[in-house]
């Protein structure tokens, strides 16, 4: 997320000589980057990148506690002022804020409102307090400027409270107008689905359930918890009474229901990152001083804090030969010191480690001694390690031969004058259904964008028929398509990706399709087999079994015409899907090189009576003898079936011995 922070603000928590520019710089070296410095009338104006996971930064607060850390390290004197985790103005030197804190003068008998919260993984923790003030005027002129030059809009003295609070902590702050909540009565629970709600903007949300909200005693919805107010709740010109809460919120429910309903306000934001419970308190006392400061307030009410499951700081132990290690150089004790207490951590050093305590604000993002060395060296300043290559080589690599038979497939099949298409790996129901498959065979994601990209699919041919589909018309037969690309099956942990390459054929005979595949399996070198497949979930029944060395690697058929009809095909459609996976493992890598004859080798027409397939026959003739160059089949008649061979000998072959080994082939191949 993106913050505006005025420098003057930023000045109320840091205390340095450096000026605005150099803040700048030395924040962008170590620390939340400052993306652009820009003059106002009045003010300079930083542009700050907060990363999501340091959300302690994302306010006038955070960056200058970072600030007070970063520019010691650059010859700046620097120190964090006005700590609202410590008050010393107000408690003893060193004391953490605690209910009981509250001055004496604030306690009242009453509570402000009942307060019921029916799910407490909703909200960690909730303050509130009453007040009585003068009706809102317009805020003060300094105010004013700090939040038009947040790009926040002041309204008047009560409402930019909330929102100067937000800009000074990064921690959102409510105001409600009292005298609006029905029945002096709060319920804090999870909406549900249908209810509707009109927030702050005018806009009637019709909520989808889960959605954290707060109904009063009426059962109206009045706040749209973490995100935005209610109409019903919202202060007015005439608003005398008020009740100011602070709270942290569960992260997921607001992000959901701020994306669904597209209300990212600034609040949204922060509350889906996880805020820190104790910096609540401090907040909700320094709301109460500037309304007794700007709206002549007075405490109307007891405190209410609901706070069932404070959170301890965390310890992470630091070996100093670990730093040492990672950072590439020996750090002092000091400088860690130096850099680690002004980001709020405490660090109890020993002869050789560190205990270093852990901030609440930075329990979400530290938990092992990496994380500490990552602050240390950060803060340190990345530039000022050493930069020396390492020594050691770098292991060698091997490419995996299926990336460059994939690449070997393609060519072939382009070459083949089939068309290559992509698909998308997701697919609807609607298709899934076409390849014969349930969907609870499937993969199914648990959040998609859209009811057509709902499952992985298992198969190429639906998506293959598809895109078949679309182009009828759009050009003139043949329509040949290939894809190659992963499917994705069930397993016991992560889904098993499988490369597979599938290709459709529509007007073209299968005779020819079948000539295209013997042309592709014959450029790979193999030698399949075809065995009837029996049912199959795409094909018709005389779809075939495609075997290489024993394995089937996949199939080839006519697609149901069925299935072609629900896709508006009308003609028949002719497909094969082998796996490209398995048949990678089975191509020959020591190919042996053939010489061209020399001359031209003698041809010889033979008929061979057999009820054995021709792709058999082939396979026979073509490792018979050694003087066999090749064998090309010519047609069949019933059992006979006639080839024509190339012999050849880089010595020469006489008429005899061609006579003889024709007759050989006539008397055993049959």
């Amino acid at each position: 997320m993106d913050i505006k922070l005025p420098d003057s603000l930023l000045r109320q928590y840091l205390d340095t000589p450096a000026t605005p520019r150099e803040v700048a710089d030395c924040l962008s070296l170590c620390g939340p980057t400052v993306d652009r410095l820009h003059q106002t009338k009045t003010d300079s104006v930083y542009d700050i990148e907060i990363i999501t996971n340091r959300v302690d930064s994302a306010s006038a607060l955070g960056v200058a506690r970072e600030a007070a850390a970063i520019l010691p390290q650059f010859g700046f004197t620097a120190r964090l002022k006005n700590d609202p985790y410590i008050q010393p103005d107000q408690f003893p030197p060193g004391r953490r804020v605690a209910a009981g804190d509250i001055p004496s003068r604030w306690k009242h008998d009453s509570p402000p409102v009942q307060v019921q919260i029916l799910d407490h993984s909703l909200v960690s923790r909730f303050v509130c307090i009453s007040l009585s003030v003068s009706p809102p005027t317009p805020s003060p002129q300094e105010t004013q400027g700090w939040l038009t030059d947040s790009g926040i809009r002041p309204l008047n003295s009560i409402v930019d409270i909330s929102n100067e609070l937000t800009l000074r902590y990064g921690q959102p702050v409510h105001i409600f107008d009292l005298d609006k909540i029905s029945g002096q009565k709060m319920i804090l629970r999870a909406s549900k689905r249908g209810e509707k709600l009109t927030t702050l903007d005018g806009v009637t949300n019709t909520l989808k359930g889960g959605d954290i909200v707060i109904e009063d005693g009426a059962g109206r919805l009045i706040d749209l918890c973490g995100i935005m107010g209610g109409q019903l709740s919202e202060v007015s010109d005439h608003t005398t009474h008020v009740l100011l809460f602070v709270m942290t919120y569960a992260a997921a429910p607001i992000r959901r229901s701020s994306l669904y309903l597209q209300k990212r306000t600034l609040a949204a934001q922060l509350f889906e990152k996880q805020l820190d419970e104790r910096l609540v308190l401090p907040t909700l006392i320094h709301g109460i001083k500037l309304f007794q400061d700007r709206c002549s307030g007075s405490v109307s009410s007891s405190l209410i804090d609901i706070y069932p499951a404070p959170e301890d700081p965390t310890t992470v132990h630091l070996p100093l030969s670990l730093l040492e290690k990672v950072a590439g150089v020996n750090i002092p004790v000091h400088k860690i010191d130096s850099i680690l207490t002004p980001l709020g951590f405490k660090v109890h050093s020993s002869s050789d480690s560190l205990k270093i305590t852990v901030p609440t604000f930075r329990r979400f993002d530290i938990s092992m001694p990496e994380d500490i060395i990552e602050e240390i060296t950060r803060v340190y300043g990345y530039f000022r390690l050493p930069s020396v290559l390492p020594t050691s080589s770098l292991p060698s690599t091997s490419t995996s031969p299926l990336l460059n038979d994939e690449v070997n497939i393609k060519h072939l099949l382009t070459s083949l004058q089939f068309t290559e298409v992509y698909n998308h790996s997701l697919v609807s129901s609607q298709l899934v259904a076409l390849s014969g498959h349930k969907t609870t065979d499937l993969i199914s994601l648990s959040n998609p964008l859209s009811e057509e990209y709902q499952y992985l699919r298992a198969s190429l041919i639906p998506s293959l028929l598809q895109s078949l589909s679309v182009n009828l018309g759009k050009s003139e037969p043949p329509l040949q398509l290939f894809e190659l690309a992963n499917i994705y099956l069930p397993a016991e942990k992560l889904p098993q990706e499988i490369s597979t390459t599938a290709v459709v054929s529509l007007g073209v005979d299968y005779l020819h399709f079948k000539g295209l595949l013997d042309v592709f399996f014959e450029r790979l070198h193999l030698h399949p087999t075809f065995s009837p497949a029996g049912p199959h979930h795409t094909f018709t029944a005389t779809s075939l079994k495609v075997s290489v060395s024993g394995q089937v690697v996949g199939y080839l058929g006519q697609i149901k015409p069925e299935t072609c009809l629900k896709l508006s095909i009308n003609q028949p459609v002719l497909a094969m899907e082998v796996n490209s996976a398995l048949l990678s493992t089975l191509l020959p890598r020591n190919l042996t090189f053939k010489p061209i004859p020399l001359s031209t080798p003698p041809v010889r027409d033979i008929t061979i009576s057999s009820k054995k397939p021709v792709s058999d026959l082939l396979d026979q003739l073509n490792s018979f003898d050694p003087a066999i160059y090749e064998v090309v089949y010519l047609y069949s008649h019933q059992d006979k079936h006639t080839f024509r061979i190339q012999l050849y000998r880089p010595s020469g072959i006489a008429k005899k011995e061609i006579d003889s080994l024709l007759a050989q082939i006539a008397s055993k191949i049959n």
